[in-house]
């Protein structure tokens, strides 16, 4: 699988947690196309980014147990501007006061909560 591939395919997955899309684990893979066992992986992945995900076995859906969800993609900073990172960690996002690309860039970083650096 391309990265662009999994990258789409934890953006739809997100979606369904966001929306409380009802179903199991067998269901919602169909519905995307992919085995159970992909399913639960890519769970497990978005888990380890701090993904709050959990769920709910009366209404029989995945959800966060945060607001939030998953951003992926390059962004174009304006010329002139002084905008400042959102970091993403899980299921929030909270401001953060660090550049737009500091000097030790790593992506992974995108994913890390602030309090933790």
């Amino acid at each position: 699988m391309t990265l662009e591939e999994r990258r789409n395919l934890f953006l739809r997955i997100d979606q369904l947690i966001r929306l409380r899309v009802p179903g199991s684990a067998f269901s919602l893979a169909q519905r995307l196309g992919i085995s159970r066992s992909t399913f639960f992986r890519c769970l497990d992945e978005m888990k380890a980014l701090d993904a709050p995900i959990d769920y709910d076995d009366f209404r029989r859906c995945y959800y966060y147990k945060e607001p939030g969800g998953f951003v992926f993609g390059y962004f174009k900073k304006k010329e002139g501007s002084h905008h400042h990172l959102s970091r993403v960690s899980g299921g929030y996002t909270s401001s953060s006061s660090l550049p737009l690309v500091p000097l030790h860039f790593n992506p992974a970083s995108l994913l890390i909560d602030q309090h933790v650096l």
